[in-house]
């Protein structure tokens, strides 16, 4: 029939409303096959629930929430199907199947005392290699620094933890020797951007072959081993971590045109020197990549070509031998001192002083390149090290294995954490570990007597913060501002005329919006008595006039002179004319300018608020238009715009009160 009722009647003699599309008996079957409970994938896999996690973790699967709720109901955990159908041809779920198999022999031949068996048994253990998930999980080697970021800080805490009956020792060697290598390769390629201490421990961002990479290194204290945390599930992670880290250390290395893996030196090792130990030599071409690791699949777009590798180990061998030469002619007279310079010189070439001809190609700033940093034992000499090595400086300590002696002229500073020292060197610079940190993010050189020991440090701000972007920019962000101004020979005002400008700007600003706030109010009120609004300009005028009479004279100098200049006249011929304009008036220059000033502030605000007033109308008109989806969009970013200006004003208002108790 035709749509002349409600009802009409379909092909098959059913009859239904219009415009309702009815759904297809099969589609809640087809949404329903899409999920499997982890139950089901369980009983499928034939394995235990343990297994089944691990498995899910080394193979990067995870559970799913299914979008359309036509599953069964229930708290259950969803996978998708195709990843069950994945895991099950994967090689590891038979090395599962086969251990579980060699602890029902063991636990036999274990319950029956026969230790022939057991030896024998122990010998076949079953083992299996992780190295194709790493290649099926990260094709190439930019995925795999995509992911580097967890890897990173999950192997630094546990290098920092101790061993226990739930962390073998042999885990937590392997991580410290993971580690070691990663920071000494950021080190030698002065890879490391941006470093903050916090409470949680130390920050780093290194940039490796154009990704930045951020990881956290917890401070090195003695470690709680919490009981509500799961290790069974962090050691399956940090399981794939370290032969994820290992392919990422081997290509690293094979990039920069390194030995891998270094060699270490054993009275450094024994001596618990981490990175110190660790010796970095160019790589001959007869190296090769052992057979219990195998190399990742090489990308042509990070992949270093032949020459460029044999011209840098030429310049590094030049560098080398310049750096010898100089010593040796420094201190010809003395065959201990050039013995111990030509040391010093050689490890810090492999841990990274730049040479001259690399330095136009990287974006490297040797801030500690002229220092020799001596590193108190009260201090995290490992931090310490990282950074300053990173910029080209040479670090000594305390020791028989130190490069440099404590009493060496080439010591130019001394990091200290105690307010006072038994033997002070007069030749040399004593500061606390915070100017490091604060001179590299800085990138040059800050004051030492702000770090002195004992003295009451300023703030450690972090690098990671945008201040543009918060609304709010600390002082002492602006006060190391003018410190790297002053480095790279820009010219910049003193302090004090600074601050003066600033307090200037805010009275100015202050004394604006209240002119703005009182007009508005007076023409909301008053809109057609014109003559009422005049005497009460006239009166702001006069008010703003005494208040700015009883600022210094100094300011008042600093004025300039509100017109602009339309005629091309000189400024020493429009000052005449301001002169002749207030001996007219029977006032002083600076009042004069005061006056002017104010008047065309006024007529200025008055604009202004009349072109805020339309934006806001047609900012209005625009909110009006938009949808319900969009407009709770829109008020979803007004609401978080405003929590962050919020957030700035409360922050404005601290360091207000802090300054006017200081």
């Amino acid at each position: 029939s035709t749509w002349g009722g409600i009802f009409f009647v379909t092909p098959r003699g059913m009859r239904r409303r219009p415009g309702k599309s009815r759904a297809h008996p099969d589609s809640k079957k087809k949404a329903a096959s899409q999920y499997i409970s982890r139950t089901q994938a369980v009983r499928k896999l034939q394995i235990s629930l343990k297994d089944f996690r691990r498995l899910c973790i080394l193979k990067g699967i995870f559970p799913r929430d299914p979008k359309k709720k036509k599953v069964k109901s229930g708290n259950r955990t969803y996978y998708f199907t195709k990843d069950i159908a994945y895991l099950a041809h994967e090689p590891i779920l038979n090395k599962f199947r086969e251990f579980k198999i060699f602890l029902k022999r063991y636990a036999k031949a274990l319950g029956r005392d026969e230790k022939p068996t057991q030896t024998r048994l122990k010998r076949k253990r079953p083992t299996f290699q992780l190295d194709h998930l790493v290649k099926e999980r990260y094709p190439t080697f930019e995925d795999a620094l995509n992911d580097i970021d967890d890897a990173l800080s999950m192997i630094y805490l546990f290098a920092m933890l101790p061993r226990t009956d739930r962390i073998p020792a042999h885990r937590t060697r392997n991580c410290k020797r993971l580690a070691n290598e990663f920071q000494a390769w950021a080190a030698h390629e002065s890879a490391l951007k941006k470093v903050f201490v916090s409470v949680k421990g130390v920050y780093y961002q290194a940039s490796v072959l154009g990704k930045n990479v951020t990881w956290l290194v917890p401070h090195k204290f003695s470690q709680e081993m919490p009981s509500d945390v799961d290790y069974n599930v962090m050691l399956t992670f940090l399981e794939f971590y370290e032969v994820l880290l290992h392919f990422v250390n081997l290509r690293l290395y094979k990039n920069s045109g390194l030995f891998y893996p270094p060699e270490m030196d054993p009275d450094r090792d024994e001596a618990g020197l981490g990175v110190a130990a660790l010796i970095l030599k160019p790589a001959g071409p007869t190296q090769t990549v052992s057979e219990s690791v195998a190399e990742p699949q090489p990308d042509a777009s990070t992949e270093a070509p032949d020459a460029q590798v044999t011209e840098r180990l030429k310049t590094v061998e030049n560098v080398i031998e310049s750096l010898v030469d100089r010593d040796a002619e420094m201190n010809s007279g003395d065959e201990s001192a050039a013995a111990e310079e030509d040391e010093g010189a050689l490890e810090t070439s492999v841990f990274g002083l730049e040479p001259s001809s690399l330095q136009n190609t990287r974006d490297f700033n040797p801030v500690f390149r002229d220092c020799v940093i001596y590193l108190s034992r009260e201090i995290p000499r490992e931090a310490l090290e990282f950074v300053i090595r990173s910029r080209g400086g040479t670090v000594t300590w305390e020791g028989e294995t130190a490069p440099i002696p404590v009493d060496s002229p080439r010591i130019t500073h001394m990091i200290v954490d105690r307010p006072t020292q038994q033997h002070m060197f007069l030749d040399r610079e004593y500061c606390q570990p915070q100017w490091v940190f604060d001179s590299f993010n800085c990138g040059c050189l800050l004051p030492c007597h702000e770090y002195a020991p004992g003295a009451t440090l300023p703030a450690h701000l972090s690098p990671f913060v945008k201040d543009e972007d918060e609304g709010y920019i600390p002082e002492r962000a602006k006060q190391l501002k003018r410190y790297v101004a002053a480095a790279q020979g820009e010219p910049i005002e003193s302090e004090e005329e600074a601050v003066e400008e600033a307090q200037d700007g805010a009275a100015s600003g202050e004394n604006n919006a209240e002119q703005e706030s009182e007009e508005s109010g007076e023409e909301d009120e008053d809109e057609d008595e014109e003559g009422d609004e005049a005497d009460e300009s006239d009166e702001d005028e006069e008010s703003e006039s005494e208040a700015q009479s009883k600022q210094p004279a100094k300011k008042a100098k600093r004025t300039p002179v509100p017109s602009p200049n339309p005629d091309g006249r000189s400024k020493e011929e429009m000052r005449y004319l301001a002169e002749l304009e207030a001996e007219k008036k029977g006032l002083g220059y600076s009042e004069h300018l005061k006056q002017a000033s104010s008047a065309e502030a006024v007529s200025l605000s008055k604009e202004k608020r009349r072109k805020l007033q339309e934006e806001e109308e047609q900012k209005q008109l625009a909110v009006n238009m938009m949808s319900k989806r969009q407009k709770r969009l829109y008020d979803r970013g007004m609401f978080g715009k405003q929590r962050k200006q919020d957030q700035a004003d409360k922050l404005k208002t601290k360091a207000k009160m802090l300054k006017s108790k200081s």
